[in-house]
């Protein structure tokens, strides 16, 4: 019991938090396997969430920013050549 105190005191915070990340996924697994759901189900819903979130970053990037940019562009005046030839300014 003494061993197991000395080494709670030594562990640093990025120690623990290092134990929590490697521990996330088997105890999610376990967790979804006692409420019914079997290892291929659970590897099907995190498939369709990797899916859907790949398509949502997709259409953020290529869709989203392109419609911005654009319009970004529209309020940007463009210069004609008659502004170029004047020697009034």
């Amino acid at each position: 019991m003494v061993i197991i105190e000395e080494r709670e005191k030594s562990m640093t915070h990025n120690d623990i938090v290092d134990m929590a990340v490697k521990s996330a996924a088997p105890v999610t697994v376990s967790g979804c396997t006692l409420a019914g759901i079997g290892l291929p189900d659970w590897v099907l819903l995190v498939t369709i969430f990797w899916i859907l979130l790949q398509a949502g970053i997709l259409i953020r990037d290529k869709i989203m920013r392109d419609t911005y940019h654009r319009r970004q562009n529209d309020k940007v005046p463009k210069e004609t050549p008659d502004d170029e030839n004047d020697t009034d300014k």
